[in-house]
């Protein structure tokens, strides 16, 4: 019986579970035509051991940069799409201040994400992401998956 009621509290999800320190958004990058600029086997596409995303963020007065993403990063294939994509976390701002992400897809591209936190139900998490200054995210959880929204970056 007490196992029963252990497992039954394990499923049951928390009121007040902490801010996550990030969120993850899926991105995906594209050529104007379609080209997949992840898929490894396109001559064109960013090498993945090209890639690396760190984060800038305020802890305690002090400016530090984090990478959330183990190196090298992970590539994902989406099936309904056949496009690669691969995931960049956002800082939220549990007990930090978020600055900036930065994204490097090459030896001589690296572009910055900055964020916004103007929701009020949701203080600590973006509420807009802008990818080398262009809004590209707005904080719209789809209801059907639970996902945040992706992003996709035409180049």
């Amino acid at each position: 019986m007490y196992l029963l009621a252990l497992l039954a509290s394990c499923a049951t999800p928390q009121v007040d579970q902490p801010t996550p320190q990030a969120i993850p958004i899926y991105t995906y990058y594209k050529t104007s035509d379609g080209m997949d600029l992840l898929n490894q086997s396109n001559p064109l596409a960013y090498k993945r051991d090209d890639l690396k995303i760190v984060s800038k963020i305020e802890v305690d007065g002090v400016t530090k940069e984090i990478m959330y993403e183990a190196k090298p990063i992970f590539l994902f294939l989406d099936n309904l799409t056949q496009q690669y994509y691969f995931g960049i976390s956002v800082p939220t701002k549990y007990a930090k201040k978020p600055i900036e992400t930065y994204v490097t897809l090459s030896p001589t591209v690296t572009d910055t994400l900055t964020y916004t936190f103007e929701n009020p139900q949701r203080p600590t998490i973006p509420d807009r992401i802008y990818y080398n200054k262009v809004l590209v995210w707005v904080d719209d959880i789809n209801p059907q998956t639970g996902l945040w929204p992706t992003i996709t970056i035409t180049r």
